[in-house]
């Protein structure tokens, strides 16, 4: 038998007697979830595999973006069901869940995207989202969801957007929304809101967008229910300042026949508002909202009465539609300041102190220049 002259030749030869499959490794060997699920690219598949609880993970050091596990029959999850899926977005959505157990993402440290969209949930219970400290963008849409726990969101505050678009919430989940203060977007469209009460998203300072659209014919909008979005200055890199606030709201189709005056001059960060779909009373108080802040935009909004004014588009309203004696400036001043008065007592800052009125202002001067000329004391110490 002749021997290798060379190191190499021994390795070389070696290689030669291998099976061809244990050269060229194949990805399913690599991928962490068991079969059927399979692995492409930066993404573990699981998705249209009939699958009726989530797959198992088997321990990897690799990390990947995506587990999709959509379109299964997944009907709840336990906690441990994700031990070893180191990812970032899970997708969860199409599938039967009706409950999840707490902790059940307790071992997703990483993933800042959860889609539950297209479930059977109705009640997302407190700490549901326990250990998804990164989470930032959550989807709960068209599920069943008619409660939710004060302490549902507690966890990822981090939380920027929170989409509950198409289920049955009858109220702003207020208590909740405690814990998510950095959140910037906020969907409650196509529930069955009855009513949105004074200050219900004043734990949302960092509130950009809000849809609260298609919620009936019957909707109850208090006319403190926007208190505590007011826009606020947010420093940014090299001492710049910019002010920062509620840009878009979304109002359509909820049976509106009014909309505060005060709207678009506290918040007069907003540049969108749509209340199309609603049978609006065009008086002076509607008009304010486009006088006060001519840059916002009211896309498809129209008058539903007076009768002359029925169909007249909200953006093409003039001074002239505003009943004589009544204008809208003095509509939004009379409003305004009544409600604001309201808003600082429920709030915690002292309203500012009051201001002298000109009269007495003149008055003090001059008796200060008399005083000065006479060289006078105005006060005398005693003996």
């Amino acid at each position: 038998m002749l021997q290798p002259s060379q190191p190499w030749e021994a390795v070389f030869a070696f290689l030669l007697c291998l099976p061809v499959a244990s050269l060229s490794a194949s990805p399913l060997a690599l991928c962490p979830a068991t079969s059927p699920c399979y692995c492409e690219g930066d993404t573990i598949h699981c998705d249209h595999m009939q699958l009726d609880k989530p797959p198992q993970f088997v321990p990897m050091h690799s990390s990947w973006v995506t587990l999709d596990a959509t379109d299964n029959f997944i009907a709840s999850l336990k906690r441990g069901d994700f031990r070893n899926a180191n990812v970032q977005v899970l997708n969860l959505s199409r599938n039967e869940i009706e409950s999840i157990d707490t902790g059940s993402f307790s071992s997703l440290s990483m993933v800042h995207t959860l889609d539950l969209s297209y479930n059977n949930l109705h009640n997302l219970s407190a700490g549901v989202l326990a250990g998804l400290e990164r989470l930032r963008y959550l989807y709960v849409k068209y599920n069943a969801l008619h409660q939710v726990d004060p302490g549902a969101f507690h966890g990822p505050s981090d939380l920027t957007l929170l989409d509950m678009t198409g289920n049955s919430l009858e109220a702003i989940p207020r208590p909740s929304l405690q814990y998510i203060p950095r959140l910037r977007h906020l969907l409650l469209r196509d529930n069955q809101l009855r009513t949105i009460g004074s200050y219900a998203f004043s734990d949302l300072e960092r509130l950009e967008y809000l849809d609260l659209g298609l919620n009936g014919p019957s909707l109850v909008l208090d006319s403190q229910a926007f208190c505590g979005l007011a826009p606020r200055v947010q420093p940014l890199e090299d001492g710049v300042l910019e002010w920062q606030g509620l840009f878009t709201l979304l109002l359509d189709h909820n049976g509106l026949s009014t909309v505060t005056p005060c709207l678009t001059a506290l918040i007069w960060t907003l540049k969108y508002v749509d209340l199309s779909g609603n049978p609006l009373h065009c008086d002076c108080a509607v008009y304010s909202l486009i006088q006060s802040r001519s840059g916002v935009n009211f896309p498809g909004a129209q008058c539903s009465t007076p009768g002359r004014l029925a169909g007249k588009y909200l953006q093409r309203l003039s001074p002239l539609d505003c009943p004589q004696g009544n204008t809208s400036r003095q509509c939004e001043e009379r409003t305004c300041q009544r409600r604001t008065v309201g808003a600082l007592s429920e709030s915690s800052p002292a309203p500012s102190p009051p201001t002298l009125s000109p009269n007495l202002f003149a008055a003090l001067v001059m008796l200060h220049l008399l005083l000065a000329w006479r060289h006078v004391d105005p006060v005398q110490p005693s003996l």
